[in-house]
């Protein structure tokens, strides 16, 4: 008999046949088969025994001659690929299911193993897993985009957290990382990345408010050593940029005050009222309490300039007020008098710059310090010295002894 495909018409012939009686063995013979094919065919139970004694035959041959079986596939592969690779891809695409189900199954049982050989594979082929990794992100970044995106939405809190201990236990190498990328940057690279820092800042400033806050909150002596730290290194840069700055944004900084006042009456009322209290509680203290025309007399003594920069009434460093401010030597909230030898005209900016600090300390930090003006200073007015005298006075046990 022919070896030929069991096709459609030979499966209607042998049901109509075995239906009408006749014997299997004269139905192979009418249609030119086997009777052990037309059983198979015809007999469900058959067909899955026979199914069932090929595979175990199969596995026993794989167990007893694996060797030169596999050297046979691997012969036939090498000798035909193409068609290997389509019958390949053929049997995935009929038993997908089943090859899912047992890939699972099986990786579930070696876990440990795999990993553990994965890894080491890994380890062993950097740079071979570093480039597939590369020309695979080119050729479907877009699906990886968007796949990402979508697992972070989906696992926010998990990823936040993975990327927080990964970045802890190497931060180190991002920080490498990060210098070598930076110092390699491009001028056209680094306008690009400030553009899409700045519309990222932009787009999430609410975000990072909040996110300031929070952080301001849980960490506020921290923070504000660290300000303090920033501004003794950096006094000089922020001087000047704060004086750009304002120079820039003058007329909107005097919208912003004058709104503020507006919208505060209330707290401007009680920061007038405390410095009245302060003034007339120096003024009680006072051996001779000061006069207009002591305070235009000492004004005159600076050719009405500022004691401590050296500029007059019009320079924009007054802030647009008409002459210079009353600045006290030895502060009132410091226990400092309301008299004539306690004060010196001061511009705008110093006299806020000051506040109630020291006047040596903070006049020898400033970047218009000269040695002719603090003598002066010292010269016309005493508190200017007595303000030092606590840093200057020796411990009590020298003083006991």
């Amino acid at each position: 008999m022919t070896r030929r495909r069991w096709t459609a018409q030979d499966q209607i012939t042998a049901e109509v046949a075995a239906a009408c009686g006749v014997p299997i063995r004269h139905i192979g013979d009418a249609i030119g088969r086997s009777s052990s094919m037309v059983k198979r065919h015809l007999v469900a139970a058959v067909a899955e025994r026979e199914r069932v004694d090929s595979r175990e035959r199969m596995r026993k041959l794989l167990l007893t001659d694996s060797s030169r079986i596999n050297e046979a596939r691997k012969q036939r592969r090498l000798k035909d690929p193409e068609s290997h690779r389509l019958r390949e891809q053929s049997y995935r695409n009929r038993n997908k299911e089943a090859l899912r189900e047992r890939g699972r199954s099986f990786y579930h049982a070696n876990r440990e193993r795999l990993l553990a050989e994965r890894s080491e594979w890994r380890a062993a082929n950097k740079d071979k897993v570093s480039n597939w990794s590369k020309r695979h992100y080119a050729a479907n970044k877009a699906s990886r985009i968007e796949y990402s995106k979508a697992y972070y939405a989906a696992n926010k809190e998990r990823a936040s957290k993975l990327r927080r201990l990964h970045y802890l236990a190497n931060r180190d190498k991002y920080a490498e990382y990060n210098r070598q990328r930076l110092a390699s940057r491009t001028p056209e690279q680094k306008e690009a990345d400030r553009q899409r820092g700045l519309q990222w800042r932009i787009e999430n400033r609410d975000r990072l408010k909040e996110k300031r806050k929070d952080w301001y909150k849980a960490n506020k002596q921290k923070s504000i050593a660290r300000s303090r730290q920033y501004a003794k290194l950096n006094s000089k840069r922020l001087k000047e940029y704060r004086a750009e700055y304002y120079q820039l944004n003058r007329s909107q900084i005097i919208l912003n005050v004058k709104a503020w006042r507006a919208a505060n009456p209330n707290a401007r009322r009680e920061y007038s009222r405390q410095y009245a209290s302060r003034r007339r509680a120096a003024n009680q203290r006072s051996i001779c309490s000061m006069t207009l025309a002591a305070k235009n007399a000492r004004f005159a003594l600076w050719r009405n300039r500022c004691a401590f920069c050296g500029v007059d009434a019009k320079h924009p460093r007054n802030a647009g007020h008409d002459r210079l401010t009353v600045e006290h030597i030895l502060a009132l909230t410091k226990n400092g008098l309301d008299e004539a030898d306690n004060i010196a005209p001061a511009c705008h900016s110093c006299n806020c710059s000051k506040s109630n600090a020291p006047v040596e300390e903070w006049y020898r930090r400033q970047p218009f310090f000269t040695e002719a003006r603090w003598r002066k200073i010292c010269r016309h007015c005493p508190g200017a010295v007595i303000g030092q005298l606590p840093l200057a006075m020796p411990p009590a046990d020298t003083e006991a002894a």
